[in-house]
């Protein structure tokens, strides 16, 4: 798989993104499958923010 570099400061605001999405559209309860990527995808880039870019989210089944 291709690796790719970013900014930490381009991170944070992936983050944030994704935090503010969740939070407006309740996300955390996993409804949707909107909700299920969105939780998955701040999950991936929080993993990736602590040096954690090889553990796996599992699809639809991750609680923040």
């Amino acid at each position: 798989m291709k690796e790719i570099t970013i900014y930490e400061f381009q991170l944070d605001n992936i983050i944030e993104a994704l935090r503010i999405t969740s939070n407006i559209h309740k996300c955390s309860q996993g409804i949707t499958c909107h909700d299920r990527q969105v939780r998955d995808a701040l999950l991936y880039a929080k993993n990736a923010k602590e040096g954690n870019k090889d553990t796996t989210v599992r699809f639809g089944k991750n609680i923040d």
